[in-house]
């Protein structure tokens, strides 16, 4: 097995390249637009269920839901 480079070991190699990550990842990172739609899938006798419960959900989020 060879040395490790003076000073410069795995653990400190993986430590500096967390840190460095850590620094450039949020500009990396942005989030995303506000959801427009969100499909529901589910069997018939759920729209029963679903039916109030939409427009409702729809008014509070600003989301159009689509009920497959």
């Amino acid at each position: 097995m060879t040395q490790p480079i003076k000073g410069l070991t795995r653990r400190s190699f993986s430590h500096g390249l967390m840190a460095a990550s850590s620094i450039a990842l949020p500009s990396w990172l942005h989030a995303q637009g506000k959801g427009k739609e969100i499909v529901v899938g589910g069997a018939g006798s759920h729209k029963a269920f679903l039916d109030p419960l939409i427009p409702v959900f729809e008014r509070q989020t600003g989301c159009k839901v689509l009920f497959e």
